[in-house]
């Protein structure tokens, strides 16, 4: 929604003016409102993960006062942990038999609501500021000097924490100094701002097999969010492997914000992404600084997604994919063996591991063995009757085509399974 309504608000010298029409006010309105709920929820059930549902409460509230303090996700993270492990530490307490009763549904909530909005306000919050006003001083002292250097050290800093206090400070340094007649440090957090969702989207768009159809649905937003500047949309791939994810978006905006500032950008609108290019200087530097910083986001995250399927055992040398397939037909002679040869064949030629298991007149031949099975990405049936020990494979997916379809198209069968097996029939 807040997308949506910075697309079609009007863009002003000021930034997007989102008072234009009822239908722009009401997208943003209502955008606005479920960010403001992304914080409190994300910290108040990282508690529950911890701590069950006492962790709620104080989760939801340090969470909330993580963005009122300005802490933003980094913030929140650390309040939804806290608040966790402190109700989890009183849950643990022994006390007499007639107070636990009102432990879950008194005592809990409020010692540990208390524990952690004290901490929160009096113990984290005046650091986060000191912080913040630290890094805009060095910020400012940077200016006048290495450029390339002040263009890597915004890029890490709107990355970082994606729209957290760190990403703020670098943003509002470069709206400030639109103010003070230099737009080039805008021009560079502009650039550095769409490419973490813009780089991960495309990651699931180049190697579909790697991600989940959840993590592919995610990257269909996330490069919409990054063409329009938000560099949320980053958000679910890092709260879900945050030491992979950060160091790559990192690096894709320290590129595209070096790029830019080296160029000469500026930006007169304090906003990123594509959206604001009719009030960029230097556009076609702007757009190359937004694409070299998306493809390198994009190819950094193929590579430690690549690393990490290669760990998991789901991918082999090369990139091959590892497949298991069980042929069976209804006479078990000749069919179930050519299904399996053409399978094997087809595979290989194409650079992927498979192993074939036949169910046919001897039985059941070169069983595939539990760790096959586990360490495959995707079972290929090709059946016409009913299998044996069809249970061994409940953990994986399961593509089941026809004896006759394995036979006729192997080579198809392999590349359409390889490149999207949710598309194909599935009976399993």
């Amino acid at each position: 929604m807040l997308a949506a309504a910075i697309s079609l608000a009007p863009m002003t010298p000021t930034g997007p003016d989102f008072e234009a029409t009822l239908v722009v006010r009401t997208l943003h309105d209502l955008g606005t409102a479920a960010l403001t709920l992304m914080l409190p929820v994300l910290a108040g059930y990282i508690a529950y993960a911890i701590a069950n549902r006492p962790g709620l409460v104080p989760g939801f509230v340090g969470g909330w006062i993580a963005s009122e303090i300005g802490a933003g996700f980094l913030g929140a993270l650390l309040a939804g942990l806290f608040a966790g492990h402190v109700t989890e530490w009183i849950k643990r307490r022994r006390v007499p038999s007639w107070v636990r009763p009102v432990m879950p549904i008194l005592i809990l909530p409020i010692l540990a609501t208390t524990v952690v909005g004290v901490s929160m306000l009096w113990i984290l919050g005046p650091p986060i500021a000191a912080v913040m006003a630290g890094a805009t001083a060095v910020l400012a002292d940077l200016n006048a000097g290495n450029r390339a250097v002040l263009g890597l050290i915004l890029g890490g800093m709107i990355a970082i924490d994606m729209g957290g206090p760190i990403n703020k400070t670098a943003f509002f340094f470069g709206a400030a100094m639109i103010q003070e007649g230099d737009p080039r440090i805008m021009g560079a957090c502009a650039a550095a701002i769409c490419t973490p969702p813009l780089g991960l989207g495309l990651a699931t768009l180049v190697r579909r097999t790697w991600w989940t159809s959840e993590e592919r649905e995610a990257g269909v937003a996330s490069l919409t969010m990054g063409v329009v500047g938000i560099t949320e949309g980053a958000i679910p791939f890092a709260a879900a492997d945050p030491l992979r994810v950060i160091p790559c978006i990192m690096a894709g905006s320290m590129v595209a914000s070096a790029i830019a500032i080296l160029a000469g950008v500026g930006d007169h609108a304090p906003h990123g992404g594509l959206i604001v290019l009719p009030v960029i200087e230097q556009k076609v530097a702007y757009v190359l600084a937004i694409v070299v910083g998306t493809a390198v986001t994009a190819v950094a995250m193929c590579a430690v997604r690549y690393r990490a399927q290669r760990k998991s055992g789901r991918i082999g040398k090369g990139g091959a994919m590892k497949i298991v397939a069980v042929t069976a037909c209804p006479t078990g002679i000749a069919h179930t063996y050519m299904a399996a040869e053409h399978l094997g064949k087809s595979a290989r030629a194409l650079g992927h591991q498979i192993k074939v298991e036949t169910q046919g007149a001897m039985g059941i031949e070169n069983e595939l063995s539990e760790r096959d099975i586990r360490e495959a990405q995707v079972a290929i049936f090709a059946i016409d009757i009913e299998i044996e020990k069809r249970d061994r494979f409940k953990a994986i997916k399961v593509v089941e085509v026809s004896v006759q379809e394995a036979i006729r198209d192997a080579n198809g069968l392999i590349t359409r399974v390889v490149a999207e097996p949710e598309s194909l029939s599935l009976r399993a």
